[in-house]
């Protein structure tokens, strides 16, 4: 595996080709919510949640019963020192679990890792 540093318009880009929104603040994380709130539902009301952070983890199953919608399990925390690797693997097994009709990835950056290396190992594991 490469260690060079990816710059942020491949990592963009890798992002939008998986499907990832990425908000940079808080206030476009709550204009996103609300974009995504109008828009269809998935196929079913199960939905599978892959987090890094224990309290967002919560915060969107909370927020999938307040919609009538309902977990595809407990949400998976990775934990905060999760590789770029567990993480990325761990989105992959959530979204093609056979018990879940949707998923909600929130990662949250870890200090220490650069953001572009999550993005690379997302990028090996999903579907072209």
């Amino acid at each position: 595996m490469s260690t060079e540093p990816v710059d942020e318009a491949s990592v963009q880009a890798l992002f939008e080709q998986a499907g990832v929104i990425r908000v940079q603040t808080l206030a476009q994380l709550f204009d996103t919510a609300l974009l995504l709130a109008y828009q269809p539902l998935p196929t079913g009301p199960r939905v599978a949640v892959v987090s890094n952070s224990t309290a967002l983890g919560m915060l969107v199953t909370d927020a999938l019963h307040d919609e009538g919608l309902r977990p595809a399990g407990p949400p998976l925390d990775v934990g905060t020192a999760a590789t770029p690797e567990k993480f990325a693997d761990a989105v992959s097994s959530a979204a093609h679990a056979p018990d879940s009709d949707a998923l909600v990835a929130v990662f949250v950056p870890p200090v220490a890792t650069p953001g572009a290396e999550y993005a690379r190992a997302f990028a090996q594991r999903w579907p072209k």
